[in-house]
């Protein structure tokens, strides 16, 4: 009977022991995401970083069809395939011409760089020498396409062009077409063509 004691008395004093080691690893474990968190450091690491980045992408003939620059593009794999881009600019050709380009302090590249979100100071600028075709169109926000030639935004825009001044609440645009659509709180000025 005494020694029935002994083993139940070691098995507690083995468990309390366990008990313990499972305790501190936990607090360690937390202390160890308390300072990553704290000191602004990402938990994950890129794949793979690369500065100075310029791609070019072709159409099915071999035309150029875009352009993209970025200081630098930090790869990831989980938990979605993406890029994340300092300083990106975009430019958008139609028969070899540069017909858009689009800027921004910060993107996220999706899709093999078909689909962009960019974000902070974003600034979309057509191309062109004639005056009266001129157009910039400023957000904090943007989603691009630029296969398609296509943006669009929830947040405010702001839009100057020949034709006038306009601020709104979310926007579509095709930039191959010249097609707009303003979603909500339009307002500006136009000017009438001569």
């Amino acid at each position: 009977m005494r020694s029935i004691n002994l083993d139940q008395s070691n098995a507690l004093s083995l468990l309390a022991a366990l008990l313990l080691l499972g305790a501190l690893a936990y607090e360690l474990g937390q202390r160890r995401v308390d300072l990553s968190s704290a000191s602004g450091e990402s938990p994950t690491l890129p794949d793979y970083r690369a500065t100075h980045i310029e791609s070019i992408s072709t159409d099915e003939h071999g035309h150029v069809i875009r352009q993209m620059t970025a200081d630098t593009l930090d790869h990831y794999m989980h938990p979605i395939d993406h890029a994340d881009l300092l300083h990106p600019r975009v430019i958008m050709l139609e028969n070899d011409l540069p017909t858009w380009e689009i800027d921004a302090l910060h993107g996220v590249s999706l899709d093999n760089n078909t689909h962009l979100i960019l974000s902070e100071q974003v600034h979309g600028r057509r191309l062109t020498q004639d005056p009266k075709e001129r157009m910039q169109i400023d957000t904090s926000l943007m989603h691009a396409y630029p296969d398609a030639q296509a943006v669009n935004t929830t947040v405010s825009v702001h839009i100057d062009s020949a034709q006038g001044i306009t601020d709104a609440v979310g926007m579509d645009a095709s930039l191959k077409s010249g097609w707009l659509n303003l979603h909500q709180n339009v307002r500006g000025n136009y000017v009438l063509q001569r």
